[in-house]
């Protein structure tokens, strides 16, 4: 019997990977998270850019105002998503902070 007992071998518990119980790794959320946020990064790059293009000459027309009224309405949206996202990423999920930065 003791030599049955020393065979029985203990079991690890695994780490917990869905913090809040949604069925989606935590992981996979701030991966989410990050590309939502690379989005908005890009999103901002275009409206500098715009915004660079259209005052070179110092002038600014109505549709260059539309056009321009657009792009930043593109960044808001993005950047509203990706702060969903990220708020979505439990906290003590690796990385998450990295990401607030």
């Amino acid at each position: 019997l003791q030599t049955r007992l020393d065979q029985i071998g203990s079991v690890t518990i695994p780490e917990v990977n869905d913090q809040d119980s949604n069925g989606v790794l935590d992981t996979e959320q701030l991966s989410e998270a990050e590309q939502t946020i690379q989005a908005a990064e890009e999103a901002k790059k275009i409206v500098a850019n715009k915004l660079t293009e259209i005052t070179s000459d110092n002038l600014i027309n109505p549709s260059e105002k539309t056009e321009l009224e657009k792009l930043i309405e593109t960044l808001e949206t993005a950047k509203a998503e990706a702060s969903t996202k990220l708020n979505s990423v439990p906290d003590g999920t690796t990385g998450k902070d990295a990401l607030q930065t």
